[in-house]
């Protein structure tokens, strides 16, 4: 686990300024010796210093943030996954299973528009985006583990997720911002492959499970926003007027998810448009960035570790994959075009 070391200056500031304020007091006390108020005041106003306290100092508060370090890329991303997979294949091996590495593959229009379809171009061509769906669906389909899971039997089925997931989810916990908790078996697979890549396993578990559900907690501020809502609204009106009576992009987007592909194409440039011309897709974008920075800020601390095991895991993900792409190596160490794995289990 990396330890954040952060900088001594701020307390090195903190002692000038309460050896300040000690001072002060005493000159207090030398022109006013019955004036023991003054004292006291200086020694309150000293104690807060120390305790980065008294809201009114912002530059103290500041100072007490943890260090935020840098995001991991998204080349970095890919070798912890694969350094990950590898260790678990590994894992698996000796309970007598068999694994694929296979590459994540992330559906970036998921993401791309997450309240509203606001591109017309990419709405013209994709819809919402039900054709990317379907190749994703196929390869899923080929998958080597997906079959290779399918071909055991009920028993070596259930034996192979026991070593996956664990026999019970113990041993892990995370409180969720939402206030649900979830729980992992620490004798895992998939628990003893994270542990020997991010080093801390308890804290790993806890900060990635909190960092994963940030971007639902940043959605539902950005949707429950009044300017949002009123958005929303004059987009229902713009797809009224152009008959699609659908009271929000979700139900738009839902709604399309049971027509024929040109049926969607046609409400998804509707919306698309509507959410141009009536400020939507502006409103949602401002909303977001706003409630990024502040999630940002008020889950500081989980974040800088979550980066922080990251970032001290490299070194370790260069190391495990290149052992496991030495000339030596099996065809189960290749790289397959798949987007599942074994039946790993939700937390």
């Amino acid at each position: 686990m990396q330890i954040l070391r952060s900088s001594t200056r701020p307390i090195r500031v903190l002692i000038a300024m309460e050896v300040f304020a000690a001072s002060a007091a005493v000159r207090a006390r030398r022109r006013s010796k019955g004036s023991r108020s003054t004292a006291v005041v200086l020694s309150a106003f000293t104690v807060c210093l120390a305790l980065s306290g008294c809201g009114a100092d912002e530059g103290s508060a500041a100072a007490a943030k943890p260090v935020l370090p840098r995001p991991v890329t998204a080349q970095e991303t890919k070798l912890l996954d694969r350094a990950e997979q590898i260790l678990v294949r590994r894992c698996m091996r000796r309970h007598g299973f068999k694994l694929w590495i296979t590459p994540r593959i992330v559906l970036p229009h998921a993401a791309r528009f997450r309240y509203v379809v606001d591109d017309v171009s990419w709405a013209q061509k994709h819809g919402f985006g039900a054709d990317i769906d379907r190749r994703v669906a196929k390869l899923g389909r080929s998958d080597p583990n997906g079959r290779y899971f399918s071909s055991l039997s009920p028993s070596r089925r259930k034996a192979a997720l026991r070593a996956l997931n664990g026999e019970r989810p113990e041993g892990l916990e995370a409180r969720l911002p939402s206030g649900m908790v979830v729980r992992r078996s620490d004798s895992s697979c998939t628990s003893h492959a994270e542990g020997a890549l991010y080093g801390d396993l308890q804290q790993w578990y806890r900060v990635s499970k909190i960092g994963g559900s940030l971007t639902g907690v940043r959605a539902g501020r950005v949707t429950a926003h009044p300017s949002f809502i009123s958005a929303t609204r004059r987009w229902a009106t713009c797809m009224l007027a152009k008959g699609h009576p659908y009271s929000s992009p979700y139900e738009a987007r839902d709604v399309a998810s049971s027509k024929h592909q040109i049926t969607q194409r046609g409400i998804a440039v509707a919306e698309a448009t509507c959410a141009r011309a009536t400020g939507l897709s502006e409103t949602a974008h401002r909303l977001d960035q706003m409630y990024a920075k502040e999630v940002l800020n008020e889950y500081r601390a989980d974040i800088a570790a979550a980066r922080g095991l990251q970032l001290a895991a490299l070194l370790r993900a260069r190391s495990i994959d290149s052992s496991a792409t030495k000339p030596s190596r099996s065809h189960n160490d290749d790289h397959t075009t798949s987007v599942l794995t074994l039946g790993r289990q939700p937390d």
